[in-house]
């Protein structure tokens, strides 16, 4: 009895022993195996996000938003035929983002940060070194500008008095595909927002609405973000 009892207490130790040794190797391999973004250079970066565009909007069925424009064939979604992909920076003139623009319309941003753990996929955990900020495109903008007084948002409207909308990035409809192209981060009541924007002097021009950036108060016509869930993966 006791020769049997501390078998099953040796087997049990092993099979112990063995589970640790897998759990442990296993969150290694998770930890060794992440890729860091810093392994690429910046076109390397470029070329990867764009062979990962191709294949998942042009060689795909997917389509992006519909937009709302006034254009029939457009109601049930574009199908994007094209695209360019731009470098984005932040405030330390590091490349954090890309920016993604579609043809015919259509623009997207993606977020360039280092794997993370592949193990939490399954629970729907992003994993990707590459996020979307939105997988049909982000939505058409309006330039505005912001009353510095009451915090008042005016927006830009055409002759009928509705909202000039753009279905392009701000970059695009700026003109200012070939400077170098920022988004900086702006606090304002417990919320973050990316502001597209360009080098101006020491400071910055806010493309929302074409002025120069206060950190104060500053227009803000769209709110980009990342979530971190495989859907938005790329």
């Amino acid at each position: 009895m006791k020769e049997n009892e501390s078998k099953r207490k040796l087997s049990k130790k092993i099979v112990i022993l063995v589970v640790t040794i897998i759990l442990v190797v296993g969150i290694l391999a998770m930890i060794l195996f992440n890729q860091r973004a810093s392994r690429y250079t910046q076109e390397q970066h470029l070329s990867r996000v764009g062979e990962r565009i191709q294949k998942t909007y042009i060689d795909s069925n997917l389509s992006l938003r519909a937009y709302g424009a006034p254009n029939e064939e457009m109601a049930e979604g574009i199908k994007a035929t094209s695209f360019d992909v731009y470098p984005l920076y932040d405030e330390n003139d590091r490349l954090k983002y890309c920016l993604v623009e579609f043809y015919p319309y259509g623009f997207l941003f993606v977020l360039i940060r280092d794997e993370r753990l592949k193990g939490f996929g399954w629970l729907g955990a992003s994993t990707s070194m590459y996020l979307l900020s939105s997988v049909q495109g982000e939505p058409a903008w309006t330039p505005c500008t912001v009353n510095e007084e009451n915090g008042e948002t005016f927006w830009e409207q055409d002759e009928s008095g509705e909202k000039i909308r753009y279905y392009h990035s701000p970059f695009s409809v700026r003109g200012v595909q070939n400077e170098k192209k920022y988004l900086v981060e702006y606090h304002h009541n417990g919320s973050t927002f990316l502001i597209p924007a360009i080098k101006y002097e020491n400071g910055y021009i806010n493309l929302f609405s074409n002025e120069v950036f206060d950190k104060r108060m500053t227009a803000v016509s769209a709110s980009y973000s990342f979530i971190s869930k495989k859907h938005f993966d790329l």
